[in-house]
């Protein structure tokens, strides 16, 4: 399949297609996302990157994989030593070096991080320990405040009892 037999070739502004298997294009967290949803792992690492304003370029191979997108991630840098005789060796060198460096995720690794994920929403979502205040509690009212634990007894109509 080449890029022009893509359905969103005409509207998609991305100067690295999937279609294409060019392994000498490179994509820019400055650029367009690719739009073609039949790449959800290209997609979904393009946002990402573009989120944490990624510096440096990426390759076809670094966005076809899933992995970690953490704050401060970087791509390949573009700015070559005058001193390198052959770019595109030391391209290929730096980008096999990010590779390792950046290892994709096995399905246990995704399953363990959604489970300590969905743990961590747990915790944020229960409900606070200590009653809000003027809370009612049965027939006893509960005033509570910073370093402040009042517990008053109250008849049946809500009046405090003595």
């Amino acid at each position: 399949m080449k890029p022009v037999d893509c359905s969103f070739y005409s509207r998609c502004e991305c100067p690295l297609c999937p279609l294409e298997n060019n392994p000498l294009a490179i994509w820019y967290t400055e650029d367009p996302v690719c739009k073609n949803p039949e790449f959800p792992i290209i997609i979904n690492v393009m946002k990402k990157l573009k989120k944490k304003q990624a510096e440096g370029f990426f390759t076809l191979r670094m966005l076809s994989r899933d992995f970690v997108v953490r704050k401060g991630i970087q791509g390949i840098d573009p700015d070559l030593p005058s001193s390198i005789k052959n770019p595109e060796k030391e391209y290929q060198r730096r980008e096999e070096l990010w590779l390792k460096r950046h290892p994709e995720l096995s399905e246990e690794k995704k399953k363990k991080m959604r489970e300590r994920g969905k743990k961590s929403l747990g915790f944020i979502q229960k409900p606070l320990s200590r009653p809000s205040i003027f809370e009612m509690n049965d027939s006893k009212r509960v005033i509570t405040g910073p370093g402040v634990d009042i517990l008053q007894k109250t008849d049946e109509k809500g009046g405090n009892v003595r």
